[in-house]
């Protein structure tokens, strides 16, 4: 996929304002009139024309988002459009997801509503950047690419890429980081063989219930020396670009903002990656299952050198993953 569709259109000259190239059928498969367009300022911009019917919701107030801006154009007696302008550089691989997403949501909706989508879809996305807005931690950021580890290692091969992205639901508040069915993951990251141990958040973490079976995958990392190892900006970025779908490709950059990741800052700290460790966890693993009454937001440490018996392999977790076992 082409993922800068502006290349190819020239600056307007004189007074006009924009200057267009169709949206082609593998992002627009119903044809509607939506263009890739480019500004007498070079900048680029996504134009939607929809008939002038009356609009529900016409009066409602555009939202405001980083670096984008938007207008309102009258076309002529029988059409209107709304434009979508990026006005600042460094936003540009976001400002491409922000228009797939737009294209997307008014494929299959009545003329009447246009306008009131994508103002909806912007203010989502207008909420989704604000939140990746406040910074990471070295230790967010190792914990997070753990988990995109995680999802490129074992989940997308294991249930494709849609099944994989919808099962991560700890950015979305989910008890544990993945879940797939009746199966939990919980993905943890630890400094080198010689760490032992691990940090569970809270109580839940490691909680499961009767018919339910919870998996906990380690993964060893430590920051590298020099130019070795991989970045969290490279890890993101590749399973990003990897993604066939522009609906899948949104979800993921959705989650990830929720995550606090900012796809607008580098994240330069790179992690040479060790082995993975992984625990099918049951019976009497180690872990706090039961609390008194009052007792709640509980942080404690789990020793794994004593969680041999519970070791795992990604063929397993796989196939618990799919529904194949159990």
């Amino acid at each position: 996929m082409n993922r800068n569709p502006w290349q190819s259109i020239p600056r307007p000259m004189g007074t006009d304002y924009l200057k267009t190239v169709l949206v082609g059928p593998d992002l627009n498969p119903v044809d509607l009139p939506i263009s890739w367009a480019v500004d007498y300022e070079g900048r680029r911009a996504i134009y939607f024309v929809y008939p002038r019917v009356p609009q529900n919701g016409r009066d409602v107030n555009t939202p405001s988002l980083k670096s984008m801006s938007m207008r309102d154009i009258d076309v002529d007696h029988k059409a209107r459009a709304f434009a979508v302008t990026l006005d600042a550089d460094g936003m540009e691989d976001i400002f491409f997801e922000v228009c797939c997403d737009l294209i997307q949501a008014v494929q299959e909706i009545p003329p009447a509503v246009t306008r009131t989508t994508l103002i909806r879809r912007l203010e989502r996305w207008g909420k989704l950047l604000r939140g990746g807005s406040a910074g990471m931690t070295l230790e967010q950021q190792r914990g997070l690419f753990a988990e995109l580890m995680f999802l490129q290692t074992h989940a997308i091969p294991a249930m494709g890429e849609a099944n994989a992205v919808r099962g991560w639901v700890g950015p979305e508040g989910g008890r544990q980081d993945y879940r797939f069915g009746q199966t939990f993951v919980e993905v943890k990251s630890k400094r080198g063989a010689g760490a032992n141990l691990i940090t569970i958040s809270s109580e839940q973490q490691l909680y499961s219930s009767d018919g339910e079976r919870l998996f906990l995958y380690v993964l060893e990392e430590n920051e590298a020396n020099g130019n070795g190892g991989k970045s969290l900006t490279e890890l993101a970025s590749r399973i990003k670009d990897s993604f066939t779908s522009p609906v899948i490709r949104t979800e993921y950059m959705g989650k990830m903002i929720r995550a606090g990741y900012d796809f607008t800052t580098r994240y330069d700290t790179r992690w040479t990656i060790g082995k993975e460790l992984i625990y099918h966890v049951d019976g009497s693993f180690p872990r706090l299952v039961e609390l008194s009454d009052g007792v709640s937001h509980v942080r404690y440490a789990i020793d794994l050198g004593v969680c041999v018996e519970y070791m795992s392999n990604p063929n397993t977790l796989r196939n618990d993953m799919r529904g194949k076992n159990g």
